[in-house]
């Protein structure tokens, strides 16, 4: 399974117009009654630096589909 399919399959978008060529972005998002759609969590990945943006909670499942990510990207 790709990196990808495991943020999918977290719940995590990653089609996002705003995305740049040197950036994947995965970003998760939650529908509120109150406050309508918020943002749970998102991780970008910036491909030039070779570092990752993490924002709000994430599990161990999380950290699994980063890792695969990072394999993928193959940085060492």
């Amino acid at each position: 399974m790709s990196a990808r399919e495991m943020f999918e399959k977290l719940g995590y978008e990653t089609d996002l117009y705003w995305q740049k060529d040197h950036t994947i972005e995965y970003i998760k998002r939650k529908e509120d009654d109150f406050f309508g759609t918020s943002v749970v969590s998102s991780i970008i990945f910036n491909k030039r630096l070779k570092m990752i943006k993490l924002n709000g909670i994430i599990d161990i499942k999380d950290i699994q589909a980063i890792n695969k990510q990072v394999e993928e990207l193959e940085w060492k």
